[in-house]
């Protein structure tokens, strides 16, 4: 699958790539508010014409764990899905709604998007090396402080 390969490198937000064994399941770490958090990407047969659905395994203070998530990139939507979009795609704008309240989507009950970063935290020292050994995430560059 031509995604592996382009998504074999990590890069400062995310990094995915498919089960040895299993082409339609992939896990991923994205960077979002707080640490780094661990999902899963189940691709459907039909992909890329169907959206796939997206899967987060870590707590986040933004979506149910265990749950496929309702946004417009995933399976929950694939009316607004477009076969030209990805799982980098996908990816990025899972990192981008991480940091949003979660009207019209399926959040986390009672936990404010504010409480989200002791979750991220608490599993930022597990990060890839824990999650996928081989992955060799890259590090976030940090602004110098002046």
């Amino acid at each position: 699958m031509r995604e592996a390969k382009d998504l074999a490198a990590p890069t400062e937000l995310y990094y995915a790539q498919p089960l040895e064994d299993n082409l339609f399941e992939w896990h991923f770490t994205i960077r979002g508010p707080g640490g780094v958090y661990h999902g899963r990407v189940l691709i459907p047969g039909d992909y890329p014409m169907k959206p796939p659905n997206i899967i987060l395994l870590t707590p986040n203070g933004r979506f149910e764990i265990n749950k496929k998530i309702c946004l417009s990139i995933s399976g929950y939507h694939p009316e607004t899905w477009r076969p030209a979009w990805s799982i980098r795609t996908a990816l990025l704008a899972l990192v981008g709604f991480m940091p949003t309240h979660g009207l019209g989507a399926i959040a986390r009950p009672g936990i404010s998007a504010g409480r989200a970063a002791p979750f991220g935290a608490s599993i930022a020292r597990l990060a890839l090396p824990d999650l996928l050994p081989d992955a060799g995430l890259a590090q976030p560059r940090v602004a110098a402080q002046p």
